[in-house]
């Protein structure tokens, strides 16, 4: 209720009025007399100016009531001047030079207080609309509720209930008159640092509103952030605390592991399993608490189409009806059973697409020659890729989506620990119940891939119980659809040794240390496929380009470069050729062959050798790339060599897996299921683009990876049974750290990890192969020592495999099992309810 002022506050304000303030020689003009006479008539009213503002904005009733001044009031409120006269108040003018003293304060303090009290007046306002529009309870932690959290949502929402704290945050967020660079940085950050700061008001006023918060804590967990800076964290408001955030991740696992049954319940699947050694430290070790390295197993269940959901729910009715015929074949003629034999190995159109391949390989590595993207004739016909084999369809649709199953804490390494691995998992899916082993036994199919080992010992299982009373025990639905990943692995394994040498001959030894390459030394059985990897792909694509120069008559790869700008498509594609057909190929070696038996001195032993390697690498590096961009059927193409290579290298268990591949899909498998196996099974899409396909068993090794480091080996309370329950979360969680990086890191950083370029390397490499002339022929050139001579896996393989003998042994020991083989499906009826 408004108050009059009593008498005395008039007496003051007459005794302090603004009579004496004005000087009297100040230019006068129209709206300065007519102030001074409205001054003059509030002296004579006894009035200051603050009290007549006071009374007429609301500070006296009767003024507040009264018609005209309401009028008044309005429209000064309403008049354009109104900001210059608040703005003047807050920061007066200067005056003019003939006065001196200091500069008049002005209201500035009390505009200040004003404004603050009026703006948190404000702000609280819009984020209690906000915090009302928000749920209050506990929301449900869930892979797509999570995913749907987004800086931008986050934006949009608050921006909707708080336009003011939004405008306020992004004028702070710039400094005045900011650089462009500043600029730039500003529109970069500013979406994510309003989301983050208005998350950050928001659950400091209840910690119930913590959307940002929750998927902070799962990201931040993910990436295997300490329990320190996870409290770190929680104390500036960013995430929620470490207890709460395992427990949102065992939520996770446990609605990840329903999804999978669900899924496993209605859709086709496939799964692949590897062993992952784990190791748990602890700081002080006693009795009770121990480091424990555990061989455990993990599994991951892959999506597959709908649409060969059919092929596999007839696939065990097609194995007791191979199992039929192959009996009744066996009783005409146990001679002539259908199985691989040395004639199915002869596939002239096969090798005719290899031999296209191999060409394009080598004329991409003069193409892809850094300083030739200038070249006119790129996209000549000549110079286009051959046509693919088999090509795998790409596109969203076709992103592989995958499953996680729990560790097991089994080593598969023996046939006990395999049947237990078997046994866990289908478990976990819930596919061991009576009438799941009944409808599994006799109609469905599961692909189940793995290592060479894996594949070797189920293989056993199921011909040690091939008598059994019915498909379930006997395996009859498990089948191998092989282990592209790993045979690919251990090709350039044998290539590694094959072609190691020593430091004074022309292999892999001297330029590993010239390199200085780490990790594959040869007294490393099995190195790192990402480091081998790239050793053999440098080599191949050094010695191909010292083929180029060789052969186009230039002395450095500037020379080349001009070279190759003045050349035809023809000329290039007829000089891959020659390439091909003279330095990287079995040809090549046959024609040095027919030159050292006609006049040995006129034979080059280190070309010889060199053109070996070339031959081999070429051969890895077509079918890496090949897989890469999802061309199936070059693998398919070079199951054939691959099984000289393996045989000539007596690397007999690969040797083993590839022969047992080739049975299967081109003698046992029904058409629908070695399609199924060729498009959907041995290589997998996480993305859907071009050129990002990867083996299947790539992926389990990359969630093996993905176990070990979520689980730190020294983080507090890491144990088996939480790796075991939290590992179905792993894919969830994965999408989530991508989501996030997507928001944060793409400002500077992508999301693939960026591989340092090879071009330096390789050059070095050309430089010394040059010098040496590695390529070049020179009659009479020995080799000194004979571990420089490396054997050719592919000639002794098909030497061995023309014989004839390693498959009659392998058919032998085949049929030692397949010959009681049972077509049975005998199932113990369920208890009656009721019976004892």
């Amino acid at each position: 209720m408004d108050v009059d002022p009593p008498s005395d506050v008039f007496e003051l304000a007459a005794s302090t009025s603004d009579a004496c303030a004005t000087s009297p020689k100040v230019a006068a003009s129209p709206v300065f007399e007519r102030v001074r006479r409205v001054l003059r008539e509030l002296d004579r009213q006894k009035l200051s100016v603050s009290l007549f503002m006071h009374a007429l904005f609301y500070g006296n009733k009767s003024c507040a009531s009264d018609f005209s001044m309401a009028q008044r009031r309005r429209r000064f409120m309403e008049n354009p001047l109104l900001p210059t006269i608040m703005q003047n108040l807050c920061k007066p003018q200067h005056r003019s030079a003939k006065h001196h003293g200091k500069r008049l304060r002005g209201a500035k303090g009390i505009m200040r207080n004003f404004a603050f009290s009026t703006v948190d007046e404000c702000l609280h306002a819009e984020l209690k609309r906000y915090e009302a529009s928000l749920p209050t309870d506990n929301q449900p932690v869930t892979g797509p509720a999570l995913l749907d959290i987004s800086m931008d949502g986050i934006v949009s929402e608050i921006s909707g209930f708080a336009p003011h704290l939004i405008q306020l945050l992004t004028s702070l967020m710039v400094r005045k008159g900011p650089s462009r660079r500043q600029r730039d940085s500003y529109e970069l950050h500013r979406r994510n640092m309003i989301a983050v700061v208005g998350s950050m008001f928001v659950f400091a006023r209840s910690n119930r509103q913590n959307k940002l918060q929750r998927k902070l804590s799962i990201y931040f967990k993910a990436k295997g952030t300490p329990t320190k800076v996870f409290d770190f964290l929680q104390s500036i408001g960013l995430t929620l605390s470490y207890r709460w955030t395992l427990d949102a991740e065992k939520r996770l696992a446990a609605t990840a592991k329903a999804d999978m049954c669900l899924w496993v319940e209605e859709e086709a699947f496939l799964i692949d399993i590897d062993n992952v050694l784990l190791t748990f430290g602890v700081s002080s070790q006693r009795v009770w608490n121990r480091t424990e390295t555990i061989n455990c197993t993990a599994g991951t269940v892959i999506k597959l189409p709908r649409y060969v959901l059919s092929a596999l729910q007839s696939y065990t009715l097609s194995v007791s009806a191979l199992r039929v015929r192959m009996a009744d074949a066996r009783k005409v003629d146990r001679t002539n059973m259908p199985h691989i034999r040395y004639r199915d190995l002869l596939n002239p159109a096969a090798y005719s697409r290899l031999k296209m391949q191999y060409i394009f390989e080598i004329l991409r590595v003069l193409l892809d020659l850094p300083g030739l993207e200038r070249y006119p004739h790129r996209k000549d016909a000549r110079l286009q890729p051959p046509p693919p084999t088999r090509q795998l369809p790409t596109g969203p649709e076709h992103r592989a989506q995958y499953f996680m199953l729990e560790t097991e804490p089994i080593d598969e390494v023996s046939y006990e620990g395999t049947q237990q691995v078997i046994a866990a998992f289908l478990r976990q899916m819930g596919l061991d119940t009576p009438e799941k082993q009944k409808l599994y036994g006799t109609k469905h199919g599961i692909p189940w891939g793995g290592d060479g080992l894996t594949t070797a010992r189920i293989r056993s299982l199921q011909r040690f119980r091939i008598d059994a009373d019915n498909g379930w025990d006997r395996l009859d639905f498990l089948f191998n659809f092989g282990c592209l990943f790993h045979t690919q692995w251990w090709i350039a394994i044998d290539i590694h040794h094959n072609h190691y040498g020593t430091l004074v001959g022309n292999g892999f030894c001297r330029e590993i240390q010239f390199l200085g390459r780490t990790g594959l030394a040869a007294s490393n059985k099995k190195p790192d496929f990402h480091g081998l990897d790239e050793l053999i792909t440098h080599f191949w694509t050094a010695s191909t380009l010292d083929c180029w120069l060789e052969y186009a008559d230039c002395k450095d790869l500037d020379t080349l470069r001009a070279w190759t700008l003045r050349q035809p498509p023809a000329a290039l594609a007829a000089m891959a050729t020659t390439i091909w057909s003279e330095r990287q190929s079995t040809q090549a070696l046959v024609k040095l062959d027919e030159r050292r038996h006609r006049d040995p001195k006129d034979f080059d032993e280190v070309s010889y050798y060199r053109t070996m390697a070339n031959r081999d690498c070429n051969f890895y590096v077509t079918q890496r790339r090949a897989i890469r961009r999802g061309d199936i059927g070059v693998w398919y193409d070079s199951l054939s060599p691959m099984l000289a290579f393996f045989c000539g290298g007596k690397n007999t268990n690969y040797l083993r897996e590839t022969v047992e591949t080739m049975q299967f899909l081109m003698k046992e498998a029904p058409p629908e299921i070695r399609d199924l196996v060729l498009d959907h099974c041995l290589l997998v899409n996480l993305s859907g683009k071009p050129n990002h396909f990867m083996p299947t068993g790539q992926l389990q090794e990359y969630n093996n990876d993905k176990i070990k480091h979520n689980f730190s080996t020294h983080a507090p309370g890491s144990s088996l049974k939480l790796t075991k329950e939290l590992s179905p979360a792993l894919p969830v969680m994965d999408e989530i750290c991508k989501h996030v990086d997507s928001s944060f890191t793409n400002l500077y950083h992508g999301n693939s990890h960026t591989v340092p370029k090879a071009d330096f390397d390789i050059a070095r490499l050309v430089e010394r192969f040059h010098d040496i002339g590695t390529n070049r022929f020179k009659a009479g050139r020995q080799v000194e020592r004979s571990a420089d001579r490396p054997k050719d896996q592919f000639k002794l393989g098909t030497r061995e495999l023309g014989s004839g003998k390693y498959f009659r042994e392998w058919w032998e020991a085949r049929e030692v099992f397949n010959r009681y083989a049972s077509t049975a499906q005998k199932y113990d009826s369920p208890p009656v309810e009721g019976e004892c």
